[in-house]
């Protein structure tokens, strides 16, 4: 439908809704447009995301720079970026040598705007909302996320596949922040924690912890 290739991964969400803006920046490329990603999200079922579209060649060749692919490990839950239509691949993880699964071209660029959110933040507390604090709760979530990696990790699924208990999820969160890695819970999954530590840092993190 969208030209790219999904992968049912924990963060399959994520990379629809990477996918859909990708789709939409391809497309808007052809006419000499690009895309400024607002917010996106993935609630009760859908996937939202929210573009501001400008004009311009060289600004549109620079925006079609985000434009990539995921490869993920099933067996390790390795993932890496890769950035370019044309990306070279390798076919197997560096890690544990199965073979990758590639999803994409889907955007790698940010999908969340902070100051954008911010100012919808700042309306949301100033409305009569029905739904003030689930409002609230998704948005600042979105911000938190602004600045985070394009994937994030199961706690749950990385202990399946190391075989042991998981620790308790905030243990893990602030032992990663302790240990100077990102650390961000994500509103995609309630067991989903956005990091910029590698699959064999968390799931080193993750074996102290359960101990």
């Amino acid at each position: 439908k969208y030209n790219a290739q999904p992968y049912k991964s924990e963060y399959c969400h994520e990379n629809g809704i990477r996918i859909l803006i990708g789709f939409a920046a391809l497309t808007l490329a052809k006419y000499q447009k690009y895309i400024e990603v607002k917010m996106s999200h993935s609630s009760e079922h859908y996937m939202r995301t929210y573009l501001k579209v400008r004009k311009g060649s060289k600004a549109t060749d620079e925006s079609l720079k985000n434009i990539g692919y995921i490869a993920h490990c099933n067996h390790c839950l390795y993932r890496s970026e890769y950035k370019g239509l044309a990306s070279s691949i390798p076919e197997f993880c560096p890690e544990c040598g199965e073979k990758l699964i590639v999803a994409g071209p889907m955007w790698l660029g940010p999908v969340q705007n902070e100051e954008f959110i911010d100012s919808m933040i700042e309306i949301a507390e100033e409305k009569d909302l029905n739904q003030k604090e689930k409002v609230l709760k998704l948005l600042n979530s979105c911000k938190a996320e602004a600045n985070a990696p394009s994937t994030f990790y199961d706690i749950h699924k990385v202990c399946r596949a190391l075989k042991i208990s998981a620790p308790k999820f905030d243990k893990v969160f602030d032992k990663l922040e302790e240990e100077g890695f990102i650390a961000v819970k994500t509103h995609y999954s309630p067991l989903g924690i956005k990091t910029n530590a590698s699959n064999k840092e968390l799931m080193d993190i993750i074996k102290e912890l359960a101990e």
